[in-house]
């Protein structure tokens, strides 16, 4: 029954295959072999995904699956909205792959290092998509180590309660704490928030001097 099954989308694919290059080779259509490729990387990705769902146990399969799927979906958005794909093209396969982690996490509660690789994926791609739509004028570097610092902690509020991974927030808190520093010291903001800092530590150092001072008579 499995090998009827591979033969028949086998035999599908190359139908297609054969159609999709026909038709281009007498222009009728446009961009033929960039469908038929995506339809083979969406093929290829169906199927690692029916492997993984099938079968836990092989957790691997999900990671080529969700890759090929994004880069099959790449492709056909890229192909059907160019300026569309060019600007979400990145993010989307990224996103994809981040979240073959995620899924892998989900179905293996007891394992937290999928979270890892899937929280930096998936930082990186909305730090790509950020930086593709809305062109800040801060370092988006700086959203990639808060991203990393939230993954971090993710690692420790997921983490089981008998084994918490309390050594996670270090780098979530040092990570964070130097991607603000980042975002602000590289932003417009800087030409407000470092006077409205020296004022504030001006008038600290001032209040503590008044009141520490020892009063008349004592």
């Amino acid at each position: 029954m499995e090998n009827m099954r591979v033969r028949l989308a086998a035999g599908v694919l190359l139908v297609a295959a054969g159609v999709l290059v026909l038709l281009q080779n007498l222009n009728i259509i446009r961009g033929g072999l960039s469908l038929l490729w995506s339809l083979c990387f969406l093929a290829g990705g169906a199927i690692f995904t029916y492997l993984y769902f099938k079968d836990r146990a092989h957790w691997w399969t999900i990671i080529p699956g969700f890759t090929l799927l994004g880069i099959g979906g790449l492709i056909l958005l890229t192909l059907a909205l160019p300026r569309i794909g060019d600007t979400l093209g990145t993010t989307l396969l990224l996103s994809a792959m981040g979240a073959s982690f995620f899924v892998i996490y989900a179905n293996r509660r007891e394992q937290w290092w999928p979270i890892i690789p899937g929280g930096v994926l998936i930082t990186v791609a909305i730090s790509t998509l950020l930086e593709d739509l809305l062109r800040p004028a801060f370092d988006t570097g700086s959203l990639i180590l808060i991203g990393l610092g939230v993954t971090f902690l993710l690692v420790y509020l997921l983490s089981p309660s008998t084994k918490r991974m309390t050594w996670a927030l270090w780098p979530a808190g040092i990570l964070a704490a130097i991607g603000l520093f980042i975002g602000i010291s590289t932003s417009p903001l800087m030409a407000y928030v470092g006077p409205l800092a020296l004022l504030a530590v001006g008038i600290y150092l001032v209040y503590r001097a008044v009141s520490s001072r020892p009063k008349a008579g004592s």
